[in-house]
C-alpha cells in the first residue's frame, strides 16, 4: 500500500478531535475507505467490505441524527482510491485502524474501557 493511505490515516487517528466530532470524522473516513477498498477487490472478496461500508455509513447516519451539526463542522476526510497494485491486507489494516480509533473515542465518552 502506498503512503497515500497509511500516512494520512496515522495523522487522522492521532489528530481527530475527541468526542462526537472525532467519532464522526473517523467513521466517515472509514466508510469512504471501505468503499474504495471494495472497488479495488474482486467482487467475491469485496462483499464483506461492502457490508462493513454499509454498517459504517449507518453509524454515521445515526451520529448525524443525534448531532445534526456534525457534518457541517467536522472534517470529511476521504483517503482516495486504493491503488490496485498495493496490498489489500494493508488496506484492511487501515480500515481497522480508523474504526478502532472511532470506537476508542466512543468508549472514552461512555467511560468504557476498550477491549472489555
Amino acid at each position: 500500500m502506498s503512503l497515500s493511505w497509511t500516512a494520512p490515516a496515522d495523522v487522522l487517528t492521532e489528530g481527530a478531535e475527541p468526542g462526537w466530532a472525532g467519532i464522526w470524522t473517523l467513521t466517515h473516513a472509514a466508510a469512504r475507505a471501505a468503499l474504495h477498498l471494495a472497488d479495488a477487490l474482486p467482487l467475491i472478496d469485496a462483499l464483506d467490505v461492502i457490508y462493513a461500508a454499509a454498517d459504517l455509513r449507518e453509524a454515521q447516519d445515526k451520529l448525524e441524527w443525534a448531532h445534526p451539526a456534525l457534518p457541517a463542522r467536522c472534517a470529511a476526510v476521504d483517503l482516495g482510491p486504493l491503488d490496485s497494485g498495493d496490498g489489500f491486507t494493508r488496506g484492511r489494516l487501515v480500515l481497522d485502524q480508523l474504526t478502532t480509533a472511532a470506537l476508542n473515542r466512543l468508549f472514552a465518552i461512555g467511560g468504557v474501557v476498550a477491549g472489555c
